[in-house]
């Protein structure tokens, strides 16, 4: 067997998340089409490092990918490249260890982007327009509620019936907001892992805060685990896997 690791990017707008799913476009899916056509078979395995959701993009995505033959890695990202949806783009591949666990890293990055300018359909695919006014104070008020370890099993899509398959305490290191223009801002979160929906639910919540729709008591109290869940949840659009670290 032959052990790979490989960097992408991708503009998750057009896509249907990272996982491979059958009829639709995914990150995953495209870049073994582009595996198939390339080495003509279809003896190999990829794993993604994070399952980005739809319409949430990546800079520095990392994919394990074992195969049964051997390739010569350093030129055949161009090959990839030339024939994958113009979405995606292959930015490295370097061999690995057998043992190298791709999920089993030290830190992920996201940031979610948000803007109080004027509606601009030319950046509608990176950024969530916010209909209110920033209050800077008030998110960092609600954002570091959620720093630290907690059940965030209120601030994630899963259902009750998957909470025995999953650990749902999560420990959330850094939360940032980074104001890059008095209209534009990006708030970035860093943990060893999130669980589904975590962020954008994290976000929806805090924009319902900063225009006056809910309480810090409701957060707090959501995020006890006798809470009820927050039905907030803010758009795919503004969400963008910034960097892994191993």
């Amino acid at each position: 067997m032959n052990y790979y690791l490989l960097t992408i990017s991708y503009d998750g707008s057009e896509l249907h998340g990272w996982a491979k799913q059958n009829n639709l476009l995914t990150a995953q899916g495209e870049l073994e089409k582009s595996f198939v056509a390339i080495f003509k078979s279809n003896l190999f395995h990829t794993l993604g490092a994070s399952k980005t959701d739809a319409g949430v993009h990546a800079r520095n995505q990392k994919v394990f990918l074992q195969t049964e033959f051997r390739f010569n890695h350093r030129l055949i990202a161009r090959d990839i490249n030339s024939r994958i949806n113009k979405n995606i783009f292959v930015k490295s591949i370097v061999e690995i260890s057998p043992d190298f666990l791709v999920r089993n890293c030290k830190q992920k990055t996201y940031r979610y982007y948000l803007s109080t300018n004027e509606y601009d359909p030319l950046k509608r695919r990176y950024y969530h327009f916010l209909k209110f006014e920033f209050n800077k104070f008030k998110f960092e008020e609600s954002l570091k509620l959620f720093v630290g370890l907690h059940d965030f099993r209120n601030f994630s899509g899963l259902k009750k019936n998957e909470y025995d398959n999953y650990n749902l305490e999560r420990k959330i290191d850094h939360i940032n907001i980074i104001s890059e223009d008095d209209n534009n801002h990006y708030i970035e979160f860093k943990a060893k892992g999130f669980l589904r929906y975590q962020i954008r639910k994290i976000i929806g919540t805090c924009i319902a805060y900063n225009n006056n729709t809910i309480t810090l008591e409701d957060i707090k109290k959501s995020l006890s685990i006798n809470g009820e869940k927050m039905k907030f949840i803010a758009d795919p659009s503004g969400l963008l896997l910034y960097d892994i670290i191993y």
